[in-house]
């Protein structure tokens, strides 16, 4: 039976990490609205939110999870502040993932 429990909680907890990585998860949120219309509008709209949001790694994922957890408590009992935020800027390396400062010439432009 433990072993049952085990696995079950296993897939659940695999599963629903896989679930809200999803850009469908992301932008269900009715507060995320701007930032979904300017996503999808943008070069960037084939790529995961993930892929930028969350540093690579299993402690920054996690992390990344729990403050989801806290902007979702927020959310639901309308306690805090009603504008979603980053608690991390994205950093150059996770656009250097991707790409490099020879193709980067547009984002060299703006002063």
């Amino acid at each position: 039976m433990a072993l049952i429990f085990i696995l079950i909680a296993f897939f659940a907890t695999y599963g629903s990490m896989k679930a809200t990585s999803t850009n469908e998860f992301c932008a269900s949120c009715h507060s995320m609205a701007p930032q979904v219309y300017t996503f999808e509008a943008s070069s960037h709209s084939n790529i995961d939110c993930v892929a930028c949001h969350i540093e690579p790694g299993v402690v920054n994922y996690v992390e990344a999870k729990i403050f989801g957890l806290y902007e979702l408590y927020v959310t639901v009992t309308n306690s805090e502040r009603p504008i979603i935020h980053s608690p991390y800027p994205i950093s150059n390396e996770a656009c250097e993932r991707c790409h490099n400062m020879n193709n980067r010439e547009a984002t060299l432009l703006v002063t």
